[in-house]
């Protein structure tokens, strides 16, 4: 049996480059067919020039069915190229774009849970680094999440006030006890004394 000596705490979490934007050049981008759908799509490979990461490569994939060219025209749009175009990858390969890379869950079968990297946008070289300020719809999103949470901070609110209503009956009820205690023994003590 192999025996295992690793610090856990030193490994990744996620499979392959950690969610963040990087500066990345194009390798290699191959037209490949889906493996779950079977439909065209392009492989891009991607190497990471600079910071922590700097040569680990990273792979996106765009559809070229029809109503789904989307990611292509983004990724297109990155390297510059407008209106109608006619020309192969080959003459991509060493461009350089900022990837916008985020960690998702596997939906994979038997990979459920685990978490890997992918590309969720690409854009232009001169893109920032950093993350950009969120759109209205983002902002919308965190408004509804924000009312969610006020609304359980409230209900949590209400439930640690009922709490520390129940600790204060408590507690008189226990001073309650104390006082007549207390006056137990004060008659206790007249009489020992009236003896």
């Amino acid at each position: 049996m192999p025996k295992l000596s690793y610090n856990l705490d030193e490994l990744p979490d996620t499979l392959g480059v950690p969610a963040g934007r990087y500066r990345a050049k194009l390798v290699s981008c191959t037209k490949d067919k889906s493996k779950t759908s079977g439909n065209p799509m392009l492989t891009w490979t991607w190497k990471v020039l600079s910071g922590k990461h700097k040569g680990a490569t990273i792979k996106s994939w765009t559809s070229l069915q029809e109503g789904a060219l989307v990611g292509l025209k983004q990724t297109l749009t990155a390297f510059g190229l407008k209106g109608k175009i006619n020309r192969s990858t080959d003459q991509l390969i060493g461009r350089i774009v900022v990837l916008v890379v985020v960690d998702r869950p596997s939906t994979q079968a038997g990979r459920e849970g685990e978490m890997f990297s992918s590309i969720q946008q690409v854009l232009p070289k001169d893109a920032s680094l950093k993350a950009s300020k969120k759109s209205k719809a983002d902002l919308d999103d965190e408004d509804e999440e924000d009312e969610d949470d006020e609304d359980q901070d409230e209900a949590d609110e209400d439930e640690e006030d009922e709490e520390e209503d129940e600790d204060e009956e408590d507690e008189e009820d226990d001073d309650d006890e104390g006082e007549e205690e207390d006056e137990r023994q004060r008659s206790s003590s007249k009489k020992k004394a009236r003896r």
